[in-house]
C-alpha cells in the first residue's frame, strides 16, 4: 500500500492539474486533458462503472 501522499495516481493527477494550468494559460484546448484528469480521479475513488462511462463517452 502507498502512502496517500506517494500513490501513482495521486501523482498523474497533479500532473494533469499542471498540464490544465499550462493549456489554460496558452488559451488551448483543455478537453482532452480534463477527461484526464477526471478519469484518474474516478480510478482513484476505485469507481469503476465510472471509469467505464468517462471512457465511453469521453
Amino acid at each position: 500500500m502507498y502512502p496517500p501522499h506517494d500513490h501513482p495516481l495521486l501523482r498523474e493527477l497533479l500532473q494533469s492539474l499542471e498540464r490544465m494550468k499550462e493549456l489554460a494559460q496558452s488559451g488551448r484546448s483543455m478537453r482532452e486533458e480534463d477527461g484526464i484528469f477526471h478519469r484518474v480521479l474516478a480510478e482513484l475513488a476505485e469507481n469503476r462503472v465510472l471509469v467505464m462511462i468517462l471512457e465511453l463517452f469521453w
